[in-house]
């Protein structure tokens, strides 16, 4: 017996598979892990069925169900490109297993966007995909469930405490993983330094101003964009829906957040056609790019700088930190929006 651990708590296999019988009556023949994704705190299998369907099954404590309860209504209403949970037998779009929470979705055959040559096509597909979004309405008891905007950043504090722990006199021994953290929070001081005065003081002057909020992906880059082997494309991964300006999704087009997949003028010009006429606040812009550096610094940082963490999973978070202040990193590109509101 085969068995997977999440946050202390521990599910077998033979567990797995009688619950997707029990509730979504799949003869599972096949059970693999799905290897891939930055949610440390998740496990995606991949299921094959009798028939040969093949679904991704994930397994968590910490997806909040409204984002599979709005997930589900998209689909339900035909948005193309939209991705949701199967109903399981209550009609909730997920179902508890030992205290934790599974999803059964269609499995995608196809690639991440930012892997692949999008064509013209593409990049207007994927902006009509999210002005159908960001224009549907959702009842009151759906909208009334997600997180809204506040334009407040979480871990600006552990941004400041490694930037802190950087620039003094380190009175304790480092190991070698932590001590790179530190010298690379230190060689890009003025550049996190501004990114945090930034978001303290946009933020501070957006919560004083009226916004229009949309239902937001939150989390819309091309690494959440699979280009299936039908050609058509699909936005997964909706844990971090919101309700926000339009600017928090249209980031990861007109800024970009992926330092190996930089966004042309060309590509960005092509999805606002697919988007349609839009006015981009460039201070929302410049705040959400912001944001996004800082939370990203956080992340990453903490889990390089916890000693308990498995020394791979504290190297591969070093460089995930080195690839957001490359050239074509986040920290690079929320600088030039920032730029841009003092042009």
């Amino acid at each position: 017996m085969s068995t997977w651990r999440l946050t202390r708590t521990s599910v077998s296999t033979e567990a797995v598979l009688d619950a997707v019988r029990r509730e979504h009556h799949l003869e599972v023949v096949r059970l693999t892990d799905v290897d891939g994704g930055e949610d440390i705190s998740a496990r995606v299998l991949r299921a094959v069925d009798v028939d040969s369907r093949a679904y991704a099954i994930k397994i968590t404590r910490s997806v909040s169900p409204a984002t599979l309860l709005v997930t589900r209504y998209l689909v339900d209403r035909g948005i193309d490109g939209a991705t949701a949970p199967l109903p399981a037998r209550d009609g909730r779009p997920w179902f508890d297993l030992g205290g934790l929470q599974v999803t059964v979705t269609p499995w995608i055959n196809g690639r991440p966007a930012y892997t692949v040559d999008m064509t013209e096509g593409h990049w207007r597909a994927y902006g009509e995909l999210l002005a159908r979004v960001h224009t549907t309405r959702l009842p009151c008891d759906l909208d009334s469930l997600l997180p809204r905007e506040t334009h407040h950043v979480p871990g600006r504090a552990t941004v400041r405490s490694i930037a802190s722990e950087a620039a003094g006199v380190r009175l304790r021994p480092v190991d070698e993983l932590t001590a790179a953290l530190l010298e690379l929070f230190e060689a890009h001081r003025d550049e996190i330094t501004t990114i945090l005065h930034a978001i303290d003081v946009i933020g501070a002057r957006l919560r004083s101003q009226p916004m229009i909020p949309v239902l937001c992906h939150g989390d819309a880059h091309a690494a959440n964009l699979l280009l299936a082997e039908d050609d058509s494309l699909n936005l997964i991964d909706w844990d971090g829906a919101v309700i926000a300006p339009r600017e928090r999704d249209l980031m990861f087009v007109l800024g970009g957040v992926i330092a190996t997949a930089p966004i042309s003028a060309r590509q960005q010009e092509w999805f606002l056609d697919g988007y349609g006429d839009v006015e981009v606040d460039p201070l929302r812009l410049a705040y959400y790019l912001c944001s996004w550096a800082v939370q990203d610094f956080a992340a990453y940082g903490a889990e390089v700088r916890d000693r308990t963490n498995d020394p791979a999973a504290r190297r591969h978070a070093l460089t995930m930190l080195r690839k957001q202040v490359s050239s074509t990193g986040i920290a690079r590109t929320a600088l030039y929006a920032l730029q841009r509101i003092d042009d």
